[in-house]
């Protein structure tokens, strides 16, 4: 269970809702709306963890927060870079609190109007826990339409969230 709520406190660090994201260049934004985000974080448990994110989004929100899930910005987190390719986004952030230095960086595929994926190497040193130093998160998202009439943008919702089946 402690192994899980490490994994799940690193995917929380870097998904949206988290503080903005600063960066060298404009990051770009989703289309308005409801999306919904499926991780699997790897690396802290024997098995990945899964979890499910609904997100009502809109211009403003991803200012805040990338779609890209690295958003650190607090005291001792220099401006994360983004930077654009022909085929996909790179984004690369770094944090030293004093008592830990935690670093992340992800590429990004998609067209951000109705899919995309994201795989995030996040290191933190020194580790939380021995297995904890290197995890690996995998974020698919996809529009589901326009955000439901009792979601605000920003307003996140945990649809589910729990250990990987057992592989068959």
């Amino acid at each position: 269970m402690r192994r899980a709520a490490l994994a799940l406190l690193a995917a929380a660090a870097l998904m949206p809702g988290a503080a903005s994201l600063a960066q060298d260049e404009a990051a770009p934004s989703r289309k308005p709306g409801w999306w919904e985000m499926q991780l699997v974080i790897s690396g802290p448990t024997p098995e990945p963890i899964r979890q499910t994110q609904r997100i009502c989004t809109d211009a403003e929100v991803d200012k805040r927060a990338s779609p890209f899930g690295v958003n650190m910005n607090s005291p001792g987190c220099p401006a994360a870079k983004v930077t654009r390719m022909a085929d996909h986004w790179t984004v690369s952030g770094a944090c030293d609190t004093g008592a830990m230095k935690v670093s992340a960086d992800a590429v990004a595929t998609g067209d951000l109007d109705d899919r995309y994926h994201v795989d995030i190497v996040v290191h933190m040193d020194p580790p939380p826990a021995p297995q904890a130093g290197e995890i690996h998160i995998a974020m698919d998202a996809h529009w589901l339409g326009q955000c439901p009439a009792d979601k605000m943008p920003g307003q996140v919702e945990i649809v589910s969230n729990g250990a990987a089946p057992p592989a068959k």
